[in-house]
């Protein structure tokens, strides 16, 4: 059995690793490990009691993870296949920005600077920093860009 105290301690830090999670969500996937600290945490807290044993504990902490995991992967995949908005970030196919952080296909933390916002975007091929880019699609929360062969004037910029 773990002291209460040290169950405390798990569930803090549990919750601290939840927090970055929602403060970066998409980037990093600390939501599981958090989810199994606080349920740990709360066992070590609880199993003090008669008839529960820690076994019991270490079961139940695997299952709400599980549990955690499989709900931010649904999550996640929802924000990816979110409706194009009928507004502005729509009307952006067609238009051309510049790279601001690295775009990959796969990769979550890609942005381009189209006007005066940045965007969240992906491309088929690596985009590196300070290409110019062009929109020609929109899939859920990201701009689907492509490098434009002209540069941007500088009036756009």
């Amino acid at each position: 059995m773990l002291d209460p105290l040290v169950g405390w301690g798990l569930m803090i830090v549990g919750v601290l690793l939840m927090i970055a999670e929602l403060l970066a969500p998409g980037r990093t996937y600390l939501a599981a490990p958090g989810s199994f600290l606080v349920a740990l945490g709360s066992v070590a807290v609880i199993s003090r009691s008669e008839g529960f044993t820690f076994q019991w504990g270490i079961l139940i902490a695997v299952v709400v993870s599980v549990v955690v995991v499989v709900l931010t992967y649904i999550r996640y995949t929802m924000l990816g296949r979110a409706s194009p908005r009928r507004g502005e970030a729509a009307s952006l196919v067609g238009k051309k920005g510049k790279a601001v952080k690295r775009i990959t296909a796969e990769g979550s933390s890609g942005r381009v600077h189209i006007g005066k916002n940045q965007w969240r975007a992906k491309s088929d091929e690596t985009i590196e920093p300070g290409k110019v880019v062009e929109v020609v699609d929109m899939k859920g929360i990201y701009l689907i860009v492509v490098e434009a062969a002209t540069r941007l004037r500088d009036e756009e910029e």
